[in-house]
């Protein structure tokens, strides 16, 4: 009796299935890192807008106590921003908070940047 070379039909059904196991579990690892890189892009252009609201209230000079918010109109829909401008105790330095919120899934999230804002209290 001869033998012949070559791969039996069980070898290759081994083999298909370990590479279906590990194309699956490729995919998967894929479709993660699509999703983390999404959430990374989310959050640089939160961070990216809280830093436009930061350098306007540099510009203004010492913000006044208080909260105003707003949105970023039709080019960044659903990022909506908040300022709240909190005293501190120098009464020449305030203590900025500025919130940036956009939607993510079926709830949001959020970035905050933190600031102290000095200069000349007006009379």
């Amino acid at each position: 009796m001869r033998r012949r070379s070559g791969f039996t039909l069980l070898e290759l059904l081994v083999a298909l299935a370990v590479l279906g196991a590990s194309f699956t579990i490729l995919l998967g690892a894929h479709a993660a890192a699509l999703k983390q890189e999404a959430r990374a892009r989310r959050l640089m252009t939160a961070t990216l807008l809280a830093r436009e609201i930061l350098t306007q209230t540099e510009v203004e000079g010492l913000p006044e106590l208080g909260a105003d918010s707003g949105d970023f109109g039709d080019e960044f829909p659903g990022y909506t921003w908040q300022r709240q401008v909190e005293s501190t105790e120098f009464p020449e330095v305030r203590l900025v908070r500025i919130t940036v919120r956009w939607p993510e899934g079926t709830g949001s999230r959020a970035t905050e940047l933190l600031y102290f804002a000095a200069g000349e209290e007006q009379p």
